[in-house]
């Protein structure tokens, strides 16, 4: 399945989470950053201090999975860092979300795979075309294999 190709992607929205098969099925997936944000609920939330630094979609796409499974990761997508994860999670805590919230440990270290991406669009409001800057985050189950293109 390909959600890096647009057109696919405009028929879906709104998913939190992505369940790739059965136990006993290989199932590949591809994702673009555009793609995972017009998935998601993609409203762009700040944290406490209301810093432009924070402000990031307020859904991570959850991807579960086995290691027969794999999910490819186009455009610039790179492994999130424990900074990354606890700003995402405080900014989470501060508008009563904790579905969408990254699994971490006591350390604060997260227990699955979660990469994050930065990219510009257009974005049409009021008529007129405005370029716009997102992060998204997708967290992927541990042990499921990930290639960045």
């Amino acid at each position: 399945v390909d959600f890096s190709n647009l057109d696919n992607v405009k028929k879906i929205n709104n998913f939190e989470k992505v369940q790739l098969g059965s136990a006993d099925q290989a199932v590949s997936i591809k994702f673009s950053p555009n793609g995972i944000f017009d998935i998601v609920d993609s409203r762009n939330t700040r944290d406490a201090s209301n810093s432009a630094a924070s402000e990031s979609v307020n859904t991570v796409l959850k991807v579960i999975g086995d290691s027969k499974d794999l999910v490819q990761l186009t455009h610039d997508f790179v492994k999130a860092t424990k900074a990354d994860i606890t700003t995402l999670n405080n900014k989470h805590s501060v508008v009563g979300d904790t579905y969408n919230k990254v699994d971490v440990t006591s350390d604060g270290d997260a227990v699955n795979q979660v990469y994050k991406a930065t990219f510009n669009r257009q974005e049409t409001i009021n008529g007129r075309l405005i370029p716009s800057t997102h992060t998204v985050f997708i967290e992927i189950q541990d042990g499921v294999q990930v290639d960045l293109l």
